[in-house]
């Protein structure tokens, strides 16, 4: 299985200091969680979409382009697209473009976003880094029996948490949740290696 970090860049105040990130810090720091999460050895980073307050998401492949521009390695994933709403012309044009900048790196996902229903019901079933290493685990694995995916997000987005918490909820999940889920639950996808850097150049 291979690992991912989405958000969809939600901005809040902080639950208890009551601090509100203006737009342009809230967007650098997600540059930044995804920079992250490159470090520390995460397959791939997502954006979703979302119109309208409290989310700053409307343009994922701007925010993706930024991402492309600070990573070498992970995989850039649209956490969803909702093609509805959009011009699929400009979609397809938009994120052929992120691809590029990325070296190969981008993969465009297509759905609808269904919220859940209830906190437990987002802790239990959603992607959120809730609970003790081995409860996280086992929520993981117990998903994958009922749907062989073969690719997990897990989000850090809740309540304005601020950046120093999040990563250091990142490096937990790393270190002790990681190791364990990989050695469960081997690699299947193929995945190509990006293009590397300069090789447009190189081959005039």
């Amino acid at each position: 299985m291979r690992f991912g970090v989405m958000t969809l860049i939600d901005n809040v105040p902080d639950a208890l200091s009551g601090r509100l990130l203006s737009p342009h810090d809230r967007l650098r720091e997600v540059v930044e969680l995804a920079v992250l999460v490159e470090e520390l050895g995460f397959d791939a980073f997502g954006v979703g979409e979302r119109h309208g307050a409290p989310f700053l998401s409307s343009s994922p492949p701007a925010v993706l382009g930024a991402i492309a521009a600070r990573t070498h390695r992970i995989r850039l994933f649209t956490t969803v697209t909702v093609l509805s709403t959009l011009d699929p012309v400009r979609v397809a044009e938009d994120y052929a473009t992120v691809d590029q900048l990325s070296g190969g790196r981008l993969e465009l996902a297509i759905g609808n976003n269904t919220p859940f229903r209830t906190l437990d019901e987002a802790a239990d079933h959603g992607p959120a880094l809730v609970g003790s290493p081995a409860r996280i685990v086992d929520k993981i694995l117990s998903q994958h029996l009922a749907y062989g995916h073969a690719l997990q997000f897990f989000s850090v987005d809740s309540a304005g948490l601020p950046f120093a918490r999040k990563a250091e909820v990142l490096r937990l999940a790393a270190a002790e949740v990681l190791p364990q889920l990989r050695h469960e639950l081997p690699d299947p996808l193929p995945w190509p290696s990006p293009a590397p850097a300069g090789a447009a150049e190189a081959a005039r």
